[in-house]
């Protein structure tokens, strides 16, 4: 914990620049990442938390986002050449300790995803 609070652990930074992450993090934020979420003036976080998913608690619909919400990652990872936000995404998941079915298919399609590049 730093002194203000905060894990240290939402800052850990896997192959990139941290500034460059939040920067494009933030940019993306505002164009369709719903499951991170910002810091405003008035809100109650000081720092990205980059998994806080919406949830329906209804298994198919739920299971449905957290694949979308992969879906997003991914494009972007590959799209920027950097796949530290899928670590950010999933440190984060880990570490609030709550797995319910957004999590599930969210890690569903990534799993699907490498099992799909790894055979050509």
């Amino acid at each position: 914990m730093n002194d203000e609070g905060v894990s240290d652990a939402n800052f850990i930074l896997l192959g990139g620049d941290i500034d460059e992450l939040v920067h494009s993090a933030l940019q993306n934020c505002q164009s369709g990442f719903e499951f991170i979420r910002v810091p405003t003036p008035d809100s109650d976080i000081n720092a990205i938390d980059f998994w806080d998913p919406i949830r329906t608690g209804d298994c198919i619909p739920d299971i449905n986002r957290g694949e979308r919400y992969a879906a997003d990652v991914l494009m972007y990872a590959r799209t920027f050449r950097n796949p530290a936000l899928i670590a950010h995404v999933i440190m984060c998941m880990i570490c609030k300790g709550e797995f319910g079915f957004v999590e599930m298919g969210f890690l569903a399609r990534l799993a699907t995803a490498s099992f799909a590049g790894s055979h050509h």
